[in-house]
């Protein structure tokens, strides 16, 4: 403890000097004053800040490391100011300094704010292995940003409801209204009214509709409300779906109502009790509005999790949404079917440009009833017969309608739904069919379809195949595109411009439902502990021969599947709900096992035993672990020769890579992301000698890169994206002849290019900027005759003026200056 007040000290003290300095010496660089005052008004803000760090770090014991930053920094403020005051004012010598001292004081202050804005979110999450939770919480909001774009940049038109939140700090957590609209203004005030007007004694007001009527986004509308927003000062907003977790669901209330402080629950009573106690202690004047999306009151561990959740504790509501009727909840709203008009309106949107009716106005009419006033069904069928032509219309009709007119069923729904699956070609019906292995509202990651797609359907490895499939069922609404910013560098020189992929679940029934008519042991998909038990598949008595698995296991369910055999597995997708795991056994006569993803959907690292299994994988190609002690596995004595691609997201590495050269050595791509333990490089990774590309991605503790990366001779791909910390790239950068691809954007510490890069014969693609620290660039740059296009901010564009003339084929590209949230942006996409 004495080491953290220690820590304290030395930050307010950096902190009075740097304000001291700023204060006496303010007259003196009246030239500078914009970015004095910005510094200012920074210093101002972020001082009550300094003082909630200084309290964690006494509070929680928490790591120096941020501290350390944040102090260097303000040192850094203090020396720049110290140089501007001895400038001469009327000195023209001084003009040159001025410029660059102007400059620098920009950079700092851009450096303080990013570091507010950015790392103490961070620091107590990860002080306490939390980074995960507050992932969770974001989830949404990135969604809205990255969607924001997909939707402004549309050139199908039609009215978009985007909520937008008005500060960082002030959000629901509820994710954004991402679609068009239409027919939910006057349920939203109706139903606005009740939660208003609910009586203080009633804890619980119930959205109830069918499946595709638009609860989920009649919820979200009234959390993003202003009226709602203004009364209830804590918006949780939780998916509950058929197999929640209640640990999981307490661990993301509590990291919202917590400052991202969760703790570990000994158990589901712990975990409802800490939360209680939460409710009672910390929130007791402020109301609270919990959302629980989806609950399932006629299977009994939905229900269990609702009831658990109702606490008799003062301004606390629970808002339930889900297909069934709740008689037992005294306020319920009825959401209905859209009217005749509103359905009109509605589907035009969806199946002509601008929203303007060209086919035959009777046959529309006809089509538009037989959607029966559900908006989901009015999106995908409006979707699916966009561009069509008038025949097309007629089928479609002719195999939908059935003579009926309004829905009495989801299996009516799904009807319905099923011509837009038929009118796929075949590669994209059973790419369409696999996304019904995902869990119900998981968000996808389009690297981890790409990984099984490659494999399954021989699709090309560049993945525009993959992203054309994506496209193709986008386009008939089949599934939601979450889209990258388009200067990311992972779509710069690749395909990778779809972050991940959303299903509705009533769209995830019917890729389900797809093979629903087949024998269990002959289906070609099956999804354990979400759709299957595992007494079911035990009750056929067979060799299931299942090419694609995904099994979710908590501690009632995973020694269940040890007896199970898949002898014909190429895809499989464990889904782990555990503080530590032991792999299946079917794993040993899984020879043609091609593809392995294992997501842990806790906030901690989990632990893994029995990882020797791994070794009979001789076929395994692909392998994705999110939330992982990757250094657990490593522990056990396993060799896969066939492993071409490794991925590692917000998992502890430790010293897993020390003999990676024997456990994987043709190692063809490496992918690490958000792995907080991440220092220096394994100096094993830079022996991996067939190695294409090396990822890593948003590992802000990541310093150096050893020397030893220079016998990477094969190398084509290097991208060291947002490790703000790195220092510095090893001169023997220049034994990369064949690096096309150099990614060296928000590494914020890096003050210089080695000189060496100009020997980079085959660089075509530099992606940089994102106010580095750097001044200038090596003379050798003019050396990279390959060179064809830099990425940048504005800023460092100045640095390649002098190099455009003589670099014949460059094109410099400026990417635009905004808060860049995807440090943020995990690939869990568990929420």
């Amino acid at each position: 403890m004495a080491v953290e007040l220690v820590g304290g000290a030395a930050l307010s003290l950096a902190f009075d000097k740097f304000s001291s300095a700023l204060v006496s010496n303010s007259r003196k660089i009246a030239e500078f004053s914009s970015h004095v005052d910005t510094l200012k008004s920074t210093i101002s803000e972020i001082k009550p800040i300094v003082e909630d760090i200084e309290e964690l770090d006494r509070l929680t014991q928490a790591r120096r490391y941020e501290t350390d930053m944040l102090i260097k920094r303000l040192d850094d403020c203090e020396a720049l100011i110290d140089k501007c005051s001895k400038l001469k004012p009327h000195d023209l010598r001084s003009l040159w300094k001025k410029f660059r001292y102007s400059r620098k004081m920009e950079k700092l202050e851009k450096s303080l704010s990013r570091f507010f804005k950015y790392s103490v979110p961070m620091m107590n999450l990860r002080d306490n292995k939390q980074i995960m939770a507050k992932m969770n919480v974001v989830d949404d909001k990135i969604d809205t940003l990255l969607r924001h774009r997909q939707n402004s940049e549309s050139s199908s038109g039609g009215p978009t409801a985007i909520v937008t939140p008005s500060a960082f700090s002030g959000w629901s957590d509820a994710p954004a209204v991402l679609d068009v609209v239409v027919g939910l203004d006057v349920p939203l005030q109706e139903l606005k009214k009740m939660v208003l007007k609910v009586e203080d004694d009633e804890s619980v007001l119930v959205i109830s509709a069918p499946g595709g009527c638009g609860k989920t986004t009649l919820a979200k509308m009234l959390c993003h409300d202003l009226e709602i927003t203004a009364k209830y000062k804590h918006i949780s907003f939780v998916t509950v779906s058929r197999t929640p977790n209640l640990r999981n669901i307490v661990q993301k209330i509590f990291n919202k109502l917590n400052n991202g402080l969760v703790p570990h629950f000994q158990s589901n009573e712990d975990a409802i009790n800490q939360l209680q106690h939460l409710l009672h202690r910390h929130l007791v004047s402020d109301l609270k509005l919990l959302v629980l999306d989806d609950v399932w009151p006629e299977i009994p561990e939905s229900l269990s999790v609702l009831q658990k959740l109702i606490f008799s504790v003062p301004k606390y509501k629970v808002l339930v949404t889900t297909r069934f009727e709740c008689p037992r909840f005294k306020y319920t709203y009825k959401l209905q079917l859209l009217p005749d008009n509103d359905a009109m309106v509605l589907f035009c949107n969806y199946a002509f440009e601008g929203g303007k009716c060209s086919v035959q106005s009777n046959l529309v009419d006809k089509v538009v009833k037989s959607c029966g006033g559900f908006p989901l069904a009015l999106k995908v069928v409006g979707r699916s017969l966009y561009g069509q032509h008038k025949c097309n219309w007629i089928n479609i009709f002719k195999k939908q309608s059935k003579g009926q007119i309004l829905f009495t069923s989801d299996r009516d729904l799904l009807d319905c739904l099923q011509p837009s699956i038929d009118a796929l070609d075949e590669n994209s019906k059973e790419c369409y069919k696999d996304l019904g292995v995902f869990l119900e509202d998981q968000r996808i990651p389009a690297a981890v379809l790409l990984d099984i797609w490659v494999e399954l359907y021989n699709l090309d490895e560049d993945g525009f195949e993959t992203y054309d499939i994506l496209f193709k069922l986008a386009a008939r609404n089949l599934v939601d595109l979450a889209f990258r910013r388009k200067d990311d560098p992972a779509t710069v020189g690749f395909s990778n411009v779809v972050d991940y992929v959303r299903q509705h679940d009533v769209l995830r029934e019917l890729a389900i439902h797809q093979s629903a008519n087949e024998a269990i042991e002959n289906r070609r998909r099956l999804n354990i502990g979400d759709d299957l038990s595992v007494q079911q598949l035990k009750q056929t008595r067979l060799l299931l021969q299942a090419h694609m698995l995904s099994i979710s296991t908590d501690e009632a369910l995973f020694p269940s599947v040890h007896d199970l055999q898949f002898p014909n597995l190429e895809v499989l997708l464990l889904n782990i709900q555990t503080s530590s795991y032991t792999l299946p056994k079917f794993l040993e006569k899984s020879s043609h096992l091609k593809v392995l993803v294992i997501t842990n959907s806790g906030f901690f690292p989990i632990m893994f035993s029995n990882s020797t299994l791994l070794g009979h994988l001789h076929n395994l190609k692909r392998i994705r672990l999110e939330r992982i002690s990757f250094s657990s596995i490593c522990q056990s004595t396993f060799k896969l020769g066939n492993l071409q691609k490794m991925s590692l997201v917000m998992c502890e590495i430790g010293d897993a890579f020390q003999d990676c050269v024997v456990r994987m050595p043709n190692l063809l791509e490496i992918n690490i992301e958000y792995c907080d333990d991440l220092v220096v490089l394994p100096v094993a990774i830079c022996d991996l000698v067939h190695l294409k590309r090396l990822i890593i991605r948003y590992c802000q503790r990541l310093v150096d890169i050893p020397e030893e990366l220079g016998n990477l001779e094969n190398l084509e791909v290097l991208m060291l994206h947002s490790c703000s910390s790195l220092t510095r790239l090893p001169d023997s950068i220049e034994r990369l002849c064949k690096l096309n691809f150099l990614d060296i954007f928000d590494c914020v510490d890096l003050d210089r290019i080695p000189l060496t890069i100009g020997k980079l014969c085959s660089l075509k693609t530099i992606f940089m900027g994102g106010h580095q620290g750097l001044n200038e660039l090596p003379h050798t740059v003019l050396d990279l005759v390959q060179l064809e296009s830099v990425i940048c901010d504005e800023e460092t564009t100045c640095l390649w003026e002098n190099y455009e003339d003589s670099l014949k084929n460059l094109r410099v590209s400026i990417v635009k200056d905004e808060m860049n949230l995807n440090w943020l942006h995990k690939y869990s996409m568990q929420r």
